[in-house]
């Protein structure tokens, strides 16, 4: 059976530290992971985090940064802690859900960048 890390990586984007920036600035709605260290289980669990994401916005870029180049696309995009999940969407603001939270706040965070409510979580568990 595969991991969900390996799963999240057969469905989404390489991206390299030279590609990250034009990654979050292109059309559509796109979130970057950087897993950190894929050894700890934090990493399984972003990596699920993100797939349900998939789930949800069936159109979603999804692009997971190489691990050799992780500390140099977290210095030039200001992602602070890993495992984290950047979401962007052109022309609005872009918003980072460093370490593990629940999964409300990446349904809050991917409604308020992406502009929609999505559907991972009724309206009433999603604070303003």
């Amino acid at each position: 059976m595969t991991s969900p890390l390996e799963r999240l990586r057969a469905v989404a984007q390489p991206v390299d530290a030279t590609a990250a920036a034009g990654f979050v600035q292109a059309d559509g709605l796109r979130v970057l992971v950087f897993v950190g260290d894929a050894l700890r289980p934090e990493a399984q669990d972003v990596a699920v985090v993100a797939l349900e994401l998939l789930r949800q916005y069936p159109t979603l870029g999804v692009g997971v940064v190489d691990a050799a180049d992780e500390a140099h696309a977290r210095a030039s995009l200001g992602v602070e802690a890993v495992p984290a999940l950047l979401f962007a969407r052109p022309g609005r603001a872009r918003s980072t859900v460093a370490r593990l939270q629940p999964w409300a706040v990446y349904a809050r965070t991917a409604a308020l960048v992406f502009g929609t409510r999505g559907h991972a979580v009724p309206a009433q568990e999603v604070s303003p």
